[in-house]
């Protein structure tokens, strides 16, 4: 697209740096299924355009038929919560490599009812 700019354009780049302090950069994005044709190509264009830290996708539509293997992207760590039971929703997040992240376990995620909510708490550092 001539005449307009990276911004206008939807690229920008998601790192950000503020009095020497860098904070992690997010990316956010409503799928409505990465398992449709092309969804996971467009979305790894989209990361490294933007060169983002984290990116969190709701609507992922993925299930447990479904391996982390087709999903996996270079330089990224996969986790997912899939819905349990019907065909739309669940979310996944996608954490740069060189981001230390891991499934953070709180103690309302026993009771917290998954089959209504879909929530998944990372701790990154």
């Amino acid at each position: 697209m001539t005449g307009q700019s990276d911004a206008a354009q939807g690229i920008s780049s998601c790192n950000v740096t503020t009095s020497g302090l860098q904070y992690l950069s997010v990316f956010l994005l409503n799928a409505i299924s990465l398992a449709k044709p092309n969804a996971l190509q467009l979305l790894q264009t989209e990361l490294m355009q933007a060169q983002c830290d984290c990116a969190v996708i709701t609507e992922s539509w993925l299930t447990k038929k479904q391996q982390d293997t087709m999903f996996s992207m270079a330089d990224y760590s996969l986790f997912r919560h899939d819905r349990k039971g019907g065909k739309a929703g669940g979310l996944c997040v996608y954490v740069r490599q060189n981001v230390a992240c891991s499934v953070f376990e709180t103690v309302n995620s026993v009771a917290c009812p998954t089959d209504k909510i879909e929530i998944m708490w990372l701790e990154c550092f």
